[in-house]
């Protein structure tokens, strides 16, 4: 057991061992492509750490098989196909397992080979050591195709299985020759003399086949060869006649008869003789079942589209034997079996070929003779390519080709092409950038609003009809813009050239002269000049370059270049004033240039680097050109309020110092005017009549605008139901009154519609703009709210209620009026609610302008919506007493439209009321005092008038007017008559009034019931200023009777507004 285990512990470490070991993989000579050659591997078997590396015993044998091998045939002729690689792995201990050795002996090898224990010579890899040499092989050379392990042992003995084998004998080489046979070509044996354990199979180089037409060597035998029936059945052996020519020769395979080799002697009988013409023909069948006889091939792909006429360009590149004959190239077109050309190149004009898909081919082929059975065509090889062709007709002719153009950053460059057709046919355009076409550049012009550097390039336009031509130009763009650079006395000054492009020729000038050759300039006819060392006086100055490119030559100045040798000097002096800005206004000086930090004009002075400190919020100043720019956003006041300057620390300084200046700087606020809240009604766009259904669908809407200290401003634009929110910056100049504002507001929708782009600008106290959408526009007006509790607006303040009547209304309009009221309240802010002559209640805000203006705009309910538009004012009396203000119309004024209704059960005025001026009429309402009543009167008996007309009360049995009574504390009470029912209900504070009647009237339509159609009506209105003469106004609605025209009934008929007033009864 102990002895066991000691053996067992042996076993392991001995494994442990061989799996610890490391191969190495060495080229063998020049090693190409593998995917387009041969690869030869060699393996380590039993040679040890010592045994390996180049120079050593396994090398050395390697190369000598090699040079054996590549001296007979085939071999020598193809080496050119072949890599051949050496992969070392150290065995434990050198040479092999031999049973048959005197003694016998057994070694610790990586592949474990041996002698089989019953075939003396045949060499083998244990199963471990073929998955062993295997796993290297995929490892260090996966595309491996001759495998062959090389045991370090003298003994004679291989073997032909996957991998061949063969020992250190002296016959070693040839062993790997005929061993390779059997693993590479599938070579069989020749052996005649008798051993089992072969089963009968068919090989390239043994047959059981008697008649030459079946036999596969038959096309080698010559004629008269003795295999035919009444001749002896096989060749004669040792026959001179036919020692060296192919025959029918029995014994092969282990077989002395009915067996049948091709050779008397040849390689797979006897080691040392030469291959024989059909062993021969197996390797080479071999070689090329394994590579391709081409290494490349051009174009590379196999499909090709050509949709102009071009020269069609082939070639492939065959492999080259080493001796011998070369492949043979043909080329052949479609299925023709002509030949058109030969070679490794074809080419062919593309028209020549036609429209529609074509092939060409190249039929390549080893016209060896070493070859005469290749039933499936190994040593041919054929490439097609399909080609796609359109547009091979005539191409257009280009009779305006487009311009070369060299163009500054920012300008219009435009490239046009003028063509005629080659026949009666439709020309296409496309504009090609650097061979890439342009979305959407399909006309025969192409358009670049502003170029950039990026824009510049090779353009193209291709012009196609049957077939297209293409014509190019150039675009060259440089930036004009001056660029400064300030360096000191001895530095590298580096000049790149502001240009993207192709072009041809640089050359640099200074101060406008050529400059010339010298050692401090390099790179003179280049983009890129390069001076140094850095001197005050040859090198400060203005530098310009001249461009020559396709479309001609121009100068451009592109730096400045400023040396300096001492600190810079400044030339503004202790609190001075620098120019004044003003909030929102771009910071310019009084010429309207840029402000910019200055410093005198001292040759070696110039400053590199600027600050300043304590700038107003909104400006900044370039470090490197000094300039100060922004727009102010605020202004600095004292104490009491008083505007003052800010206290700026101006510096400039350079690699040899600074110099710093403490100046002054006055920001002025917008004007008083142009900060705060504006409104502007915005009047139907887009009436009913027209197509387009305009900016707001002829509803109206408003414009609200803030606008802030800081020159910021936000607000809203309602366009009939749609509300859009904007923000901006403001626009102003200094000394002026004025400021500007605009923006494009996007809108909702996919694709995204035009945007709503808004224009307006604020004038003392004035609001006035346009908003346009794709062509249409919209003017408006507004004003400006300057009240606040610090100014108020007392002489405006207070409740107010009015009427509104129509303004020269058609026949079948409304006779009643529409009222309403609102309060305004001491920082002008005022809200308005109101209900139109049809019942419909309105509802808007405003704030007030400083000459009284206000405005509504309200959408009211139906379907669709109606709305009220417009603007009115209060107009103090000249006795400041706001009590006497009275509502005045305003020019444009307001107005109303209901369109006609899609709700099948409307009535009122269900077809609609087209657009209508609004008479506005009223002022501030004052209650009664306690002891009166309305209409500041007191109280009695028959002191009112209540009166109805319009609509179709004329004709109703129980007329609902009547006088009142107005008693103590505003409680009404109609007088006879009473037929009608009438009431009153007075909310004296609110100055409203409302009641009820009843009327009772034959029913027109006989066919229906009931015979007398009851009608209960609601009235309402207000009481208000008309002319200094206080009245009440309003409306009822009432419900036609069935008409027998119309068929309608008591439910259905079309309900009228007719108007009601409250008077005093004088």
């Amino acid at each position: 057991m102990k002895n066991s285990f000691v053996i067992l512990l042996l076993l392991i470490a001995a494994q442990s061992a061989l799996l610890a070991q490391t191969a190495t993989l060495y080229p063998v000579g020049t090693v190409e492509d593998r995917s387009k050659k041969l690869n030869m591997v060699f393996l380590s078997e039993g040679f040890t750490e010592a045994d390996l590396g180049p120079g050593k015993k396994f090398d050395l044998h390697v190369q000598g098989v090699v040079n054996f091998l590549f001296a007979q045939e085939p071999w020598n002729r193809y080496r050119s196909y072949f890599n051949i690689y050496r992969i070392e792995i150290p065995s434990n201990q050198s040479g092999t397992d031999n049973p048959y050795a005197n003694p016998p002996y057994s070694k610790d090898t990586y592949f474990g080979s041996g002698f089989h224990p019953q075939i003396e010579r045949l060499l083998v890899l244990s199963g471990q050591g073929l998955s062993r040499a295997y796993s290297l092989l995929n490892k260090h050379v996966p595309e491996y195709d001759i495998p062959i392990v090389i045991v370090n042992d003298v003994t004679y003995g291989g073997s032909g299985g996957p991998i061949s084998v063969a020992s250190l004998d002296a016959q070693g080489a040839q062993l790997v020759e005929h061993e390779v046979g059997h693993s590479f070509a599938n070579l069989a044996d020749e052996y005649d003399f008798d051993t089992p354990g072969y089963p009968a199979a068919e090989f390239p180089n043994a047959t059981m086949k008697t008649q030459l037409a079946q036999i596969r060597w038959k096309d080698w035998i010559e004629p008269g060869t003795p295999l035919e029936p009444g001749t002896p059945l096989f060749t004669p052996e040792d026959d001179l006649r036919y020692q060296d020519k192919v025959g029918h020769f029995e014994g092969a395979h282990y077989r002395s008869v009915g067996f049948f080799r091709p050779h008397d002697r040849a390689l797979m009988r006897f080691l040392g003789y030469p291959p024989g013409a059909v062993t021969r023909e197996a390797f080479v069948l071999n070689y090329y079942s394994r590579v391709p006889l081409v290494n490349a091939r051009s174009p590379e792909a196999l499909s090709q589209t050509v949709t102009q006429r071009t020269s069609l360009n082939f070639s492939v590149t065959p492999k080259i034997p080493s001796t011998g004959s070369a492949l043979s190239v043909r080329w052949v077109i479609g299925t023709s079996t002509e030949t058109a050309g030969t070679g490794t190149t074809f080419s062919i004009p593309s028209q020549d070929l036609g429209e529609g898909t074509r092939t060409v081919s190249a039929i390549i082929k080893d016209p060896t003779d070493w070859v005469l059975r290749d039933p499936t065509g190994l040593t041919d090889e054929k490439i097609t390519w399909t080609i796609k062709l359109s547009n091979q007709g005539p191409p257009p002719v280009i009779t305006d080709a487009p311009d070369n153009a060299l163009s500054i950053v920012g300008q219009p460059v435009a490239f046009t092409v003028q063509a005629s057709p080659a026949a009666s046919e439709q020309l296409i355009y496309q504009w090609y950038k650097n061979g890439k076409a342009i979305s959407k550049a399909t006309g025969t012009s192409y358009f670049l609003p502003a170029v950039k550097l990026t824009d510049a390039g090779i353009y193209s336009v291709r012009v196609t009809g049957t077939a297209y031509t293409e014509v190019f130009a150039d675009l060259v763009v440089v930036d004009s813009a001056l660029k400064k650079i300030v360096l000191a006395k001895d530095k590298t000054a580096t000049l790149l050239a502001p240009v993207a492009g192709p072009v041809d020729g640089f050359q640099w000038f200074r101060n406008f002269t050529t400059i010339e050759a010298s050692n401090d300039f390099k790179g003179l006819g280049t983009a890129k000049l390069v001076i140094s060392p850095l001197a005050v006086s040859p090198h400060s100055g203005l530098y310009s370059l001249r461009l020559t490119t396709a479309a001609g030559t121009r100068d451009f100045d592109t730096h400045t270049l400023d040396v300096f040798d001492d600190v810079p000097q400044m030339t503004m002096a202790v609190g001075q004033s620098m120019p004044v800005g003003q909030v929102a206004a771009l910071y310019l000086n009084e010429s309207n240039q840029l402000v910019k930090i200055d410093i005198a004009e001292t040759p070696g002075r110039a400053a590199s680097t600027y600050s300043a400190s304590g700038l107003p919020p909104g400006l900044k100043v370039d470090k490197v050109t000094g300039i100060i720019s922004g727009i102010p956003t605020a202004f600095r006041k004292d104490s009491a309020g008083n505007v003052i300057p800010y206290d700026v620390k101006l510096t400039a300084g350079n690699g040899k110092g600074s110099v710093s200046v403490m100046v002054k700087l006055l920001v002025s606020p917008l004007p008083n005017t142009t900060v705060g809240t504006f409104v502007a009604p915005l009047y139907r766009h887009g009436p009913p009549a027209q197509t387009a259904p305009g900016l707001n669908g002829s509803l109206g809407g408003r414009l609200d605008l803030v606008t802030s200290a800081n020159g910021s401003y936000s607000g809203k634009v309602v366009l009939g139901s749609l509300t859009y929110s904007f923000k901006g910056s403001l626009s102003s100049q200094v000394g002026l009154l004025t400021v500007f504002g605009g923006v494009d507001i996007p809108r909702a929708g996919r694709p995204a519609p035009p945007p709503l782009e808004l224009d307006f600008y604020v004038q003392t106290g004035g609001l006035f703009g346009s908003l346009k959408i794709a062509g249409q526009t919209l003017v408006f007006s507004g004003w400006h709210n300057p009240w606040s509790l610090t100014n108020k607006a007392d002489a405006y303040d207070g409740y107010h209620t009015f009427r509104l009547d129509l303004d020269n209304p058609p026949l079948g309009a409304p006779t009643g009026r529409g009222f309403g009221s609102f309060s305004i309240s001491l920082d002008g802010k005022m809200t308005i609610t109101g209900r139109t002559a049809d019942g419909e209640t309105f509802t808007s805000a405003s704030p007030l302008g400083s000459l009284g203006e206000l405005m509504i705009f309200s959408l009211q309910k139906g379907k669709p919506q109606g709305s009220i538009v417009g603007r009115f004012s209060v107009s103090k009396e000249e006795d400041e007493d706001d009590k006497n203000n009275v509502i005045t119309r305003m020019p444009s004024g307001l107005n109303w439209w209901k369109p006609a209704s899609t709700d099948a059960k409307a009535r009122i005025y269900k077809d609609g009321i087209a657009e209508l001026g609004l008479e506005i009429y009223g002022g501030r309402y004052v209650p009664p005092t306690s002891t009166n009543v309305i209409f500041d009167m007191a109280p009695g008996v028959s002191n009112a008038d209540l009166a109805f007309t319009g609509a179709s009360i004329s004709g109703v049995s129980r007329p609902p007017g009547t006088s009142v009574d107005i008693q103590a504390s505003n409680k009404a009470k109609p007088t006879a008559p009473l037929a009608a029912n009438t009431t009153l209900t007075i909310n004296a504070k609110l100055g409203t009034f409302t009641g009820k009647f009843s009327l009772l009237d034959d029913n027109p339509r006989d066919d229906i019931s009931p015979i007398n159609v009851p009608r209960a009506v609601t009235y309402q209105g207000i009481l208000l200023k008309d002319g200094g003469t206080l009245r009440g106004d309003g409306y009822y609605l009432l419900p036609d009777l069935p008409s027998p025209v119309k068929l309608d009934t008591p439910t259905t008929s079309p309900i009228q507004s007719g108007a009601v007033t409250l008077t005093k009864d004088d």
